[in-house]
């Protein structure tokens, strides 16, 4: 572990577990900072009833286009190290990125939430043409990001080129038993707070479903898939478990762990481990070796 890790996870452990008790969090996005405003070109659009922000390198620019999906336990709005993900992955690809403002839970489930999602998602696949295009996301947007590679299977349409996932929360059921064995040595996340906002998100469905909980769903005939994942973080387990079963289902994924990451750490940049795990990304992203 790196010393810049070790200070990382002291300091986090000194702020409060993440979670959706009192349905506090900050519901409108965070502004795009001005690092990401001076190298991309910045606009926002409306698809289906959501806002879209794209963001175009102005120097550089590839023919990849990023579909990203943002996390926060599916309650909470954009925030800082969000867009610090962003920025990573513009710097390191050129990529142009698109990242949905979506509906957000309690006010909306995922019935409500999902149709501008799926919008969104064939309007960026169809634009794109013959431009490759990637599923992103962190956490919830990670299983946003998943779930609509499932979905575009099914349609037997247009798919993404591949996915990147940053400790996906991809069953919100929380059952899993070894993610309470990690709970004390997640700095941010606590198992019943997230397994509360993952009701919310289900709304009248079983959280078990594969909408709501895409690891529970068919793993056959994804695009190829870039996993980073953290050991301290109670996702894991989860996490792992996905990563063999799809490559059991004949999938292929390239897997970044760092034992002391903590959740989401691609967004401490600052990190020698976010920096190794973001140049995985980038090959994913870019097609390197596919």
């Amino acid at each position: 572990m790196s010393v810049a890790m070790a200070l990382t996870n002291t300091l986090l452990s000194h702020s409060n577990k993440y979670g959706p008790a009192d349905n506090s969090h900050v519901k409108d996005d965070a502004p795009v900072p001005w690092s990401l405003r001076r190298r991309c070109t910045v606009d926002t659009y409306s698809v289906a009833g959501i806002d879209v922000y794209t963001l175009t390198p102005k120097r550089g620019a590839a023919d990849i286009d990023i579909l990203y999906f943002h996390g926060g336990a599916y309650n909470a709005g954009m925030i800082a190290p969000h867009w610090w993900v962003v920025r990573s992955l513009v710097a390191a690809t050129g990529a142009t990125v698109h990242v949905p403002s979506y509906l957000l839970a309690p006010e909306h489930t995922a019935d409500a939430a999902y149709p501008s999602l799926d919008a969104v998602t064939d309007d960026v696949l169809l634009a794109a043409g013959t431009r490759r295009v990637v599923f992103a996301g962190d956490s919830a947007g990670g299983g946003i990001a998943l779930a609509e590679a499932q979905r575009c299977r099914d349609k037997a349409g247009k798919n993404a080129d591949h996915l990147v996932l940053f400790s996906p929360w991809v069953d919100v059921t929380m059952t899993n038993p070894a993610a309470r064995d990690v709970e004390e040595r997640d700095v941010s996340l606590n198992c019943d707070l997230l397994a509360a906002a993952g009701r919310w998100w289900a709304g009248d469905r079983d959280p078990a479903d594969p909408l709501i909980s895409p690891s529970n769903g068919d793993l056959v005939d994804l695009p190829p898939m870039t996993v980073v994942q953290g050991g301290r973080d109670v996702l894991a387990p989860d996490v792992i478990w996905l990563v063999g079963k799809v490559r059991d289902a004949g999938g292929r994924v390239h897997l970044a762990e760092a034992a002391e990451g903590f959740h989401v750490y691609v967004a401490g940049w600052w990190t020698p481990e976010a920096r190794a795990a973001l140049r995985l990304a980038a090959q994913g992203i870019r097609g390197d070796g596919e």
